[in-house]
């Protein structure tokens, strides 16, 4: 093989069974970053809550307002999946 292949031309003369182990690889690799993002994102929202004020009983209202907030949510998203 010269230098002056590219890539994609390197891709497509790969065997099948090469082919699925870089696709595997790939997905793992991508999913690893999103776990990584996601976890930093989590962090994040922990820290803001840690240094929010001063902790307070959780209200019967308080869990109303979460329940009302999550079925909101959840008509949102599944109208959203009707279009």
């Amino acid at each position: 093989m010269t230098g002056h292949h590219t890539f994609k031309q390197l891709l497509e003369n790969l065997p099948p069974d090469r082919k699925a182990k870089i696709d595997q690889k790939t997905a793992q690799l991508l999913m690893e970053e999103y776990q990584k993002q996601e976890e930093a994102e989590l962090e994040t929202l922990l820290l803001e809550g840690l240094n929010s004020g001063e902790v307070t009983p959780m209200t019967a209202e308080d869990w109303s307002d979460i329940r009302q907030a999550i079925l909101e949510q959840v008509i949102k998203d599944d109208n959203f999946s009707q279009e």
